[in-house]
C-alpha cells in the first residue's frame, strides 16, 4: 500500500513537472496570439485613420472648390448685371447721333418737311432698335379695354354701343418687354 501510494505520489509529481514545463509555452503561445491580435487591431485603426485623414482632405477640397464654384458665379451674375445693357446701349448709340444730326439741322434750316423727315428717322431707328431686344408697343385703340394691359385714366360718353368699354384715345403708349407689360398704355374709355 504504501508502494501504492508512493506510485502515485510519483505520477502526480511527473504530471506537475509536466504541467510547469509546458505552462511557460502555454502562456507563451497565449502572449504572441494577443500580440498577433493587437498588431492586427493597430493596423486595422492605422488603416481607418489614414483613410478618414483621405476624406477629410477630399471633403476640405471640394469645400474650397464649392466655394471658389460660388465666388465665380457670384461675380457672373455681378457682370451679367453691370453689363447687361451693354447690346442696347451699343444700339441706341447711333440713334443718337442721328438725334445729334437732326439738331444740327434744326438750329439752320427752315425746312420743316426736312425736319420732320429726320425726326421720324429718329424715331423709326429707335423703335426698330427697341424691338430687335423684345420691345413692342401694346395694340390699345379700338380695342377692348383690358385691365391687364390698359390703365384707364379716363372716360366719355359714347352714343355708340359698339364703343363702349372700348379705348377711344391713347393717352400715353404701353409697352411689353419679351412679352410681359413693362408698362400699361394710359387710355380713355368709352363710357
Amino acid at each position: 500500500m504504501q508502494e501504492n501510494i508512493n506510485n502515485k505520489e510519483g505520477q502526480f509529481i511527473e504530471k506537475e513537472e509536466q504541467f510547469i514545463e509546458n505552462e511557460p509555452k502555454n502562456s507563451e503561445n497565449v502572449l504572441n496570439e494577443q500580440n498577433s491580435e493587437l498588431d492586427e487591431t493597430l493596423l486595422k485603426m492605422q488603416q481607418i485613420e489614414k483613410e478618414l485623414t483621405e476624406t477629410k482632405e477630399q471633403l476640405l477640397r471640394l469645400a474650397a472648390d464649392f466655394d471658389n464654384y460660388k465666388k465665380r458665379t457670384l461675380k457672373e451674375k455681378a457682370d451679367i448685371i453691370t453689363y447687361a445693357n451693354e447690346d442696347l446701349i451699343k444700339g441706341i448709340l447711333p440713334i443718337l447721333d442721328d438725334f445729334e444730326r437732326t439738331m444740327k439741322v434744326v438750329q439752320t434750316s427752315d425746312n420743316i418737311e426736312a425736319i420732320k423727315k429726320g425726326l421720324e428717322l429718329v424715331a423709326k431707328n429707335l423703335f426698330h432698335n427697341l424691338n430687335k431686344k423684345g420691345v413692342e408697343p401694346i395694340p390699345a385703340l379700338n380695342e377692348d379695354f383690358n385691365s391687364d394691359l390698359h390703365e384707364a385714366i379716363g372716360s366719355i360718353p359714347v352714343d355708340d354701343e359698339n364703343k363702349k368699354n372700348k379705348v377711344i384715345d391713347v393717352v400715353e403708349e404701353g409697352y411689353k418687354f419679351q412679352g410681359r407689360v413693362i408698362r400699361h398704355s394710359k387710355v380713355i374709355i368709352g363710357a
